[in-house]
Parts: structure tokens; sequence; C-alpha cells
């Protein structure tokens, strides 16, 4: 991260979700980068292998939620992960 870079990440329950959402105040991507994001061995880093965001994407369907980006040059991106939750669960039991 650059040194006047932010990172917040909030979480809630929403209807019969719990929503993560994970943002940063970076430059923000390009469509291309956003719509290859989740490709096995896409990469914009130097030495990446293009793994991590297909791996957690694989992970999070598996689990029948989904993942999806927002971004904008200059403002940053933001990542939403959606999972359902089991209707057993209550806010207490998420948070403790």
């Amino acid at each position: 991260m650059l040194k006047d870079e932010c990172l917040s990440i909030k979480t809630y329950l929403e209807s019969e979700k719990m929503i993560i959402k994970i943002k940063d105040t970076g430059v923000g991507m390009t469509e291309k980068t956003k719509e290859k994001i989740f490709n096995k061995y896409y990469t914009t880093k130097a030495g990446g292998t293009g793994l991590g965001l297909a791996v957690c994407k694989k992970i999070i369907e598996d689990h029948k939620g989904r993942i999806h980006i927002e971004s904008e040059r200059g403002k940053g991106s933001e990542f939403i992960v959606e999972l359902p939750t089991n209707e057993r669960w209550t806010a207490r039991k998420l948070i403790g």
C-alpha cells in the first residue's frame, strides 16, 4: 500500500446474507482489470501468480456465496463478499 492509502473492512447481516466489504483508497482499476481480476493466472503484480483472487472466488462460490468488485480509477476499489447465513445463526453467534 502507498503511504496515504487507507483500508476499511465492514461486516453486517442483510436479510439472510452476511456481507463483507473490503475497501481501499488506492488508484482503482481499469475496466479491463475489473473484467479479468478473478481469472486464473491474471495478475497486475510483478512476480504475482494470479491465483489469489481466483481461489478466493472459488471458495466463496463453494459456500453458495458471491464476490464482486466496484472500482473507479483514482478512487480506489471495494470487494463485496456475500455469504448466505444459516437460519440458526444470530448476530450474537456471529460476533461471539
